[in-house]
């Protein structure tokens, strides 16, 4: 009896799954997937995450709260540089809406970070991005410094802008790097680290500008300058680590993207070209980049973006935004001291750092789709609380609503930093495949900076024109409400999933008036991604 064709041979493989384009032995065999021995990464990539991440998202974090308990510090100064410019004393109305808008002008400048990371990104690669994101915010850093020399509150704004840039380039930058240096079974643990390291800076932040430390008039400079000494650090790191694989693999250099495979999963040179394969069975590295525009015209690119881009929508608008910098002010408006209400700050940055442990647990057993509907839920019920307790203490004054009120923003901060907060910056870049990923990665951090520049510029004036319990309830409730219900019908699982597996479960997810799930009937329907 005649043996089989190849061909045939192929066709009748159960492992087969589509057709073929051109004629090819890669093209008629398709390479096993690498089933993960452990799904706890290499301590050598935990310590190049903790080092990246240290010059990018720890000064997020930092960034976020050390004009919290300094806030008094920082408006004297503000209007102490004003009259000697001018010559002229701001209201306290006034003052309040120019310290506002100083300190949101940080995300205006971390929304036009957000524009550039793409083009860095794929134009410069992922390490050299990083280099460049570093040298801005040590620059703008140094800037911060020499205002308060040459008594300058104009030179203070232009280096809020220009660490904003600096701060967005590095998170988004980092956050593609972690996620395509890291083996697959352990990407969502390692890009937890992300979250992790920004509430390490709030923790370290929230402590170095209490006021017994370096928030005072004379100290302050003190705090930008232990800021300067931990981002050189991290610039020091960079030398020693490779370019990303993907990007080298994109790039033609399966040689260099094979050694940097060994470095970073710290596995033998068989174990690399089985991981370089199955990169190439699952991502398109052959395609060129996608921009900023280009991945919103493709209709499933742009759905996936558009996704990505409500996770980091919910997780601003969660409060988070407030809670980061206003806390100390929330805390005083219902009847807690200066002291407590900062040693209570502190308090919440050390329990969101605690939370992240959990996290750290929960992210692989109950993948990311569960865990921020679920998180998003429970942030949504303590919002609510949170603007009945300030009503509540507005209408009675009874002291003891500020310490429910302690306890309820440390529930808030909880659940925070088990989902939203450290799942959001790297959400999206398991959403896409690697030619979208950069540019998705830049709308969604536009819209996290977009939306915080908004809040941090909005609450104060409409607190001021209304009340503490009414801005809170107006800004977080129902927006939080309106991205749980999109998330649920929208977000799939994307925990272990390459690309084409969450084309899968995508079609899997509820539908709105119960329609039924459309399945492919012919092989013509199957998205090309699925055709090997």
């Amino acid at each position: 009896m005649d043996s089989p064709s190849p061909t045939s041979a192929l066709l009748g493989r159960p492992d087969f799954k589509g057709g073929y384009k051109t004629p090819g032995i890669e093209q008629f065999t398709r390479v096993p997937k690498i089933e993960p021995q452990s799904t706890s990464p290499p301590l050598k990539l935990i310590l190049i995450a903790i080092a990246v991440c240290m010059g990018g998202s720890f000064h997020f974090g930092f960034q976020l709260v050390i004009t919290n308990p300094t806030q008094a510090v920082f408006i004297k100064f503000v209007n102490q540089c004003h009259y000697d410019h001018y010559a002229v004393l701001l209201e306290k109305e006034s003052l309040d809406t120019l310290w506002s808008t100083i300190v949101a002008l940080l995300f205006v400048g971390a929304l036009i970070g957000s524009f550039v990371l793409r083009y860095t990104a794929e134009k410069l690669g992922r390490k050299n991005g990083l280099y460049l994101s570093f040298s801005l915010g040590q620059i703008s850093i140094a800037m911060a410094v020499v205002s308060s020399w040459v008594f300058s509150y104009e030179l203070y704004i232009v280096s809020r802008i220009i660490l904003g840039i600096s701060i967005t380039m590095s998170l988004g930058l980092s956050a593609i790097y972690l996620a395509e240096i890291s083996p697959k079974s352990c990407r969502g643990k390692v890009g937890l680290v992300t979250g992790s390291v920004i509430q390490v800076g709030t923790v370290f932040g929230s402590i170095i500008a209490m006021p017994n430390v370096f928030g005072t008039e004379a100290a302050w400079p003190l705090i930008y300058i232990t800021e300067f000494g931990l981002m050189l650090a991290s610039f020091l790191c960079l030398p020693f680590l490779p370019e990303s694989p993907s990007l080298l693999l994109s790039r033609g250099d399966e040689w260099a993207a094979r050694r940097a495979i060994q470095f970073f999963h710290c596995c033998d040179e068989m174990t690399a070209l089985k991981v370089i394969a199955e990169m190439k069975d699952d991502s398109s590295h052959s395609e060129k980049p996608l921009g900023m525009i280009e991945v919103l015209q493709d209709p499933k690119l742009r759905k996936r973006t558009f996704v990505g881009m409500v996770v980091a929508f919910s997780m601003a608008f969660s409060g988070i935004a407030v809670i980061n910098g206003f806390a100390v002010e929330i805390l005083q408006t219902t009847g807690l001291s200066q002291m407590q209400a900062s040693v209570a700050n502190v308090g919440f940055t050390i329990i969101s750092l605690l939370a992240v442990y959990v996290a750290a647990k929960v992210v692989e057993t109950h993948g990311r789709r569960s865990l921020l509907l679920s998180t998003n839920t429970a942030i949504l019920a303590t919002n609510i609380v949170m603007a009945i307790l300030m009503q509540l203490f507005n209408m009675t004054k009874w002291q003891v609503v500020g310490w429910l009120l302690i306890l309820d923003i440390a529930v808030f901060t909880l659940f925070f930093s088990i989902g939203p907060g450290p799942l959001c910056y790297f959400v999206s870049t398991e959403l896409l495949p690697q030619k979208a990923r950069s540019a998705a990665q830049g709308w969604t951090a536009a819209v996290q900076m977009a939306a915080r520049a908004f809040l941090l510029m909005a609450y104060l004036p409409l607190k001021n024109s209304t009340n503490n319990a009414a801005a809170y309830a107006i800004l977080f409730v129902l927006p939080v409400a309106g991205s749980i219900a999109f998330m649920y019908y929208q977000l799939p699982e994307t925990k272990n999933r390459t690309p084409t597996e969450v084309d899968e479960e995508t079609r899997h997810l509820p539908q709105l008036c119960g329609q039924p799930i459309e399945k492919p009937s012919r092989i013509d329907d199957i998205d090309e991604e699925l055709i090997y």
